[in-house]
């Protein structure tokens, strides 16, 4: 059965809106698990993006069932919908799946969660008792690290897609994650909502945001490099 698979666009300044990558998605279905994987793949053309913006994860929780009764909140992750994780403890005050510690070493335990102008992969197996299902509501989301046109505290939604985890009779009595469906691009509302319902010490003033233009380098540059053809003004950013 062929893995759900979407391209995605973005704003790119001088380029339109190209096809940047593609997002493709094992799910636990076909292996009976509790996994899911989403693989964020670069367009070669537009690899050089990630010398600018670090391709993301942000993970909303969006709903919690105890049998047949829905929950309004969550043990871990409180008033939903939620960001999971949720900031404090070993998690940094960032909405990001992975904390800055786990994406600079490009690692997340045996998995590799960022392959530099190639790749950024999302990786969850929730737990939680039989018969509760929960819903998620994972999103892609550019940060700018080096191209200096949008703040520290802001992220452009690129794409979202939901998706589940179930533990019951109808699953086999195993734990599943499930895909759901590819959004119309990126759902910032949910994500900016989720902000908001954070508790202490919460996310500080991040927002979330689908208007953004990525120029993946500085406004001067483009123009002259435009003019000369000259790539080479394009630099790496800071390890």
């Amino acid at each position: 059965m062929p893995r759900p698979y979407r391209p995605v666009f973005a704003d790119v300044q001088g380029f339109g809106t190209p096809i940047i990558g593609s997002l493709t998605v094992h799910d636990g279905v076909q292996e009976m698990s509790a996994a899911i994987q989403v693989n964020f793949d670069f367009s070669p053309a537009f690899a050089f993006l990630d010398n600018f913006y670090d391709f993301r994860w942000v993970n909303v929780q969006l709903t919690y069932t105890v049998g047949d009764m829905v929950q309004t909140t969550d043990p871990v992750t409180g008033k939903l919908p939620g960001i999971d994780p949720q900031p404090g403890g070993s998690e940094d005050l960032e909405p990001f799946y992975y904390n800055d510690t786990e994406w600079n070493s490009g690692t997340f335990g045996s998995l590799t969660i960022h392959t530099e102008n190639v790749s950024s992969i999302f990786s969850d197996s929730p737990d939680d008792a039989i018969g509760n299902t929960i819903g998620f509501m994972l999103s892609l989301v550019a940060e700018d690290v080096s191209a200096g046109n949008f703040p520290d505290d802001t992220v452009e939604v690129l794409h979202s897609l939901v998706w589940g985890w179930a533990w019951g009779s109808d699953t086999g009595n195993v734990p599943i994650s499930a895909f759901g469906s590819f959004l119309a691009g990126g759902n910032f509302v949910t994500i900016n909502e989720a902000l908001s319902n954070s508790g202490a010490p919460g996310f500080g003033n991040f927002n979330a945001l689908g208007t953004l233009v990525l120029i993946p380098i500085p406004a001067a540059v483009y123009l002259f490099g435009s003019a000369l053809g000259l790539v080479g003004w394009m630099r790496r950013k800071a390890a």
